[in-house]
C-alpha cells in the first residue's frame, strides 16, 4: 500500500485567509504546491506587482484562462512554446476604451522602448473590464484566444488579415461579440477547432 501525504490548498479566499479544503495525494506523486479548483488561478499570480492606486492590475485570473487556451489551441503552440506564458503580462484594466468610435474589448501590445526597463513582460494583453462586463465567459474566452494570437513567434504583433482575423470570422460570425449571441466553450472536451 502506498504511503499517502495530505496536502492543502495554497489558495488565499477573498478576506485574505488560507483556504481551508484539503487532498491525499501518493507521496511520491504529490505535488510541491496545491490548489483547489476555486484557487487554482492563483497559482499563475503575476510575480510582479504594479503600483496601487491605478486604474489597472496585473492578474492571474487572465492568466490563467490564456494558460489553458494556449495548451489546448495547437495553432498558437508557437506561442506557447517560443514566447513563453511568462512573457506576457495579462492586465485588467478599470477604464473603458474605444477607437475609431468603436469599443475595444481587449488588445495586445508589445512592450517597447523604455517601458522596456520597467515592465518584464515582452507583451501586454489588456482586458478592459467595462466592455467586457456583459459579455459571456465563451466570448471572453474567444476575445483572450484572439489576443493571443496577435502574438508572433519572432516577438511581432500580427495584425489581423482583415477587419478581424478571417478564421475566427469563419468559425464564430462577424457578430460573435454581440451580447445575445451564443457561441461554443472553446475550452470543452468536446471542443475541437479545425487549424486553417
Amino acid at each position: 500500500m502506498s504511503e499517502k501525504v495530505l496536502l492543502y490548498c495554497m489558495g488565499e479566499n477573498n478576506n485574505k485567509s488560507r483556504c481551508s479544503r484539503k487532498k491525499e495525494f501518493i507521496v511520491n506523486q504529490a505535488p510541491e504546491e496545491w490548489y483547489c479548483w476555486q484557487h487554482e488561478y492563483q497559482k499563475y499570480e503575476h510575480p510582479f506587482q504594479l503600483p496601487i492606486g491605478f486604474d489597472y492590475k496585473l492578474d492571474g485570473r487572465l492568466r490563467y484562462l490564456a494558460k489553458r487556451i494556449l495548451d489546448k489551441m495547437e495553432d498558437l503552440s508557437e506561442i506557447r512554446d517560443i514566447i513563453g506564458l511568462e512573457n506576457i503580462g495579462f492586465v485588467r484594466s478599470y477604464k473603458e476604451k474605444k477607437s475609431q468610435g468603436r469599443t475595444v474589448f481587449a488588445e495586445c501590445k508589445k512592450v517597447t522602448g523604455p517601458e522596456r526597463a520597467i515592465i518584464p513582460y515582452k507583451f501586454l494583453i489588456i482586458f478592459y473590464d467595462p466592455n467586457i462586463a456583459n459579455l459571456s465567459d465563451n466570448q471572453k474566452k474567444i476575445v483572450m484566444y484572439h489576443e493571443l494570437r496577435h502574438i508572433g513567434p519572432r516577438e511581432n504583433i500580427v495584425p489581423h488579415d482583415i477587419e478581424d482575423f478571417s478564421d475566427i470570422i469563419k468559425e464564430f460570425g462577424i457578430d460573435y461579440l454581440d451580447l445575445d449571441k451564443e457561441v461554443p466553450d472553446i475550452l470543452a472536451d468536446d471542443y475541437h477547432r479545425e487549424v486553417v
